[in-house]
């Protein structure tokens, strides 16, 4: 039972995680948005990791117990280095909502620059996650079902494919790394937030809140100021679980283990919607796509009718370039992040 439940499991995660993708690929306009980009990324992570728990679920099932030990070992590899993607991509995330805060009106000058290498990192960090695993394989080193036998916390070997056959020196090293990236996420989403609200503040302070500029700030900065809420509650999740791992090499706490450990998995896709419902211009694609595609609205509350004429979600124009750099200009709102910038569709179409 135990091993169709990470195959339902893994569907649904799959199937949830999806969306964003879909909605990010099929809509080109998003891809000059960066912030769609790196959660789109993040959601291939949550979807790869889906796929494998299947793959795991349905290798408990063909195989005979225990499930060869090779097999097992790749396939936990596997899974468990896409985590390092998605984690490091959640910290990307983080750090374009710092980006977007601090250096409004400069974002897009340092996104041109980072990007990529912000897309590319989390993959690397996967790469880097499954050297260290055969690199622990091939020391022969022994794994966390031995280790907790010779201290007293495990009583018996399971038979399925579970974690613990890896090196106890690997499983240490993946969840220091979760806990640590999960940490810096969590530093990041509180300190962005503690500065956006004392711009607000100051905003409204100043009694500046009716002016354009202000205006676009204080909308956007709604958004994303609930995701980082949501988002900071998931993140404490992953430093409790991810810290109870680690410290178990020292004491082991089974049941309450196992439990932190399902509900970080599902949260990755209740992550997924968190920012994909919460970002303006990623939910305005979502209800653009239900409509031509699907046949309904998804968040129909979000769209005015004339906009339904039009691609339902603000599209950042990048600023012109002159000799390859850059270039201000003045009455260009697109130099704000796409969720500090006040949604013109109407215009632009009244005006086209």
């Amino acid at each position: 039972m135990r091993h169709l439940g990470k195959v339902v499991v893994g569907i649904l995660l799959m199937l949830n995680c999806s969306v964003n993708v879909v909605v990010v690929g099929l809509n080109r306009s998003m891809w000059d948005e960066p912030v769609a980009l790196l959660v789109a990324n993040l959601s291939v992570g949550d979807v790869l990791f889906g796929f494998m728990m299947v793959v795991i679920g349905l290798a408990d099932v063909v195989f005979p117990p225990p499930v060869p030990q090779p097999v097992c070992v790749t396939l936990q590899y596997l899974v468990l280095g896409t985590s390092w993607q998605v984690k490091s991509a959640q910290l990307l995330v983080a750090l374009d909502m710092l980006i977007a805060v601090v250096l409004p009106l400069h974002y897009h000058q340092v996104m041109d620059d980072w990007l990529k290498p912000m897309l590319i990192a989390p993959w690397i960090m996967m790469l880097i996650n499954l050297l260290i695993g055969v690199v622990c394989s091939s020391l022969q080193l022994e794994n966390t079902y031995e280790y907790g036998l010779k201290h007293g916390w495990l009583n018996e070997v399971g038979t399925d494919c579970r974690w613990e056959l890896l090196p106890s020196v690997y499983s240490f090293i993946w969840e220091g790394g979760l806990f640590v990236m999960s940490t810096i996420s969590g530093i990041i989403f509180i300190y962005a937030s503690m500065v956006g609200v004392r711009q607000r503040r100051a905003i409204e302070e100043r009694g500046e809140s009716g002016t354009a500029s202000s205006a676009f700030f204080l909308r956007r900065f709604k958004s994303m100021y609930k995701i980082a809420k949501v988002i900071i509650l998931f993140i404490a999740l992953d430093i409790i679980g991810a810290g109870m791992r680690v410290s178990a090499r020292w004491y082991y706490i089974p049941l309450v283990s196992t439990a932190i450990h399902f509900v970080r998995i599902v949260s990755l896709g209740a992550e997924t919607w968190v920012y994909g419902m919460n970002n303006v211009s990623l939910r305005r694609a979502f209800d653009t796509f239900c409509q031509e595609h699907l046949g309904f609205l998804g968040f129909a509350r979000q769209v005015q009718p004339e906009q339904l004429m039009v691609p339902a979600f603000s599209v950042s124009k990048r600023p012109s370039l002159e000799g390859g750099r850059s270039v201000k200009r003045p009455s260009d709102n697109s130099w704000r992040h796409p969720d500090l910038q006040l949604d013109e569709v109407s215009d632009s179409r009244s005006r086209h």
